[in-house]
């Protein structure tokens, strides 16, 4: 249930009767982060009451500084997904939306993670409307 942040080896030598101090390794527990993706109904980038619906599937991807991909999942039916293991850092998560939605809230959400601490990044998507005119 730890993340060596150290390596798991240190090289070193020591001669006959030496003694070495400070060689030490560094663990912490993983983080995680949860959230969902779901459909905002009247696409007014809130989640109201009535958005319960997931918008599945949702890739969901987190990148360690913004720039190194650590993990990505797809979302269940309920819209829910967890992106789990990860080391302590500020993360970016970015949601792949979905074919036939549209985003109502931004795609990208930062999340900062400590030692086994768990992040939430939640996500709002609509389905375009269409307006068609009578002909007379």
């Amino acid at each position: 249930g730890w993340i060596s942040t150290t390596g798991n080896q240190i090289p070193l030598t020591l001669l006959s009767g030496q003694t070495l101090t400070d060689v030490n390794f560094l663990d912490t527990q993983p983080a995680q982060i949860t959230g969902s993706v779901t459909l905002d109904l009247n696409g007014n980038g809130l989640a109201d009451a009535g958005d319960s619906t997931g918008v599945s599937p949702a890739v969901l991807s987190a990148y360690l500084n913004g720039t190194n991909l650590v993990a990505t999942a797809t979302n269940n039916l309920d819209g829910s997904y967890a992106l789990l293991n990860l080391p302590p850092g500020d993360y970016v998560v970015v949601q792949t939306v979905p074919e036939g939605y549209l985003p109502t809230t931004p795609t990208t959400v930062n999340v900062a993670l400590t030692s086994a601490s768990v992040g939430t990044a939640n996500f709002l998507d609509t389905r375009p409307a269409t307006i068609a005119a009578a002909r007379p």
